[in-house]
């Protein structure tokens, strides 16, 4: 019960954050986690929806190789967001050429008399 209100917060604690929460909480729910796969999957359901699709199909010896596959995939997405708001810096730099527009035409307008 404790773990599934954990999980059911939205998402905004880097995975460190939420392991230190979790194993906080943990100590309150001990049937919950008694056995190291209950662990892992308590601890899975809290996780960010793009490193809980990165870790769907890994089993893991223990909760502790869940975790550093957790860190390693929230430091590799980092790193790839990243990379993306560079990129687009520097797409968006004044060194760049401006785009071709076609002339405009003129608007005649008459002059009243």
């Amino acid at each position: 019960m404790i773990l599934e209100k954990l999980a059911s917060v939205p998402f905004a604690m880097t995975v460190m954050e939420y392991r230190n929460r979790f194993l906080q909480l943990a100590r309150y729910a001990p049937g919950d986690v008694a056995a190291d796969g209950d662990k892992q999957e308590h601890f899975r359901e809290g996780l960010d929806d793009h490193i809980q699709y990165a870790l769907l199909n890994h089993c893991f010896d223990d909760f502790n190789e869940l975790v550093d596959a957790a860190l390693n995939t929230e430091r590799k997405r980092q790193e790839i967001e990243d990379k993306k708001r560079k990129m687009a810096l520097a797409a968006s730099s004044s060194n760049m050429r401006p785009r071709y527009q076609h002339p405009q035409q003129q608007q005649y307008q008459a002059r009243p008399p």
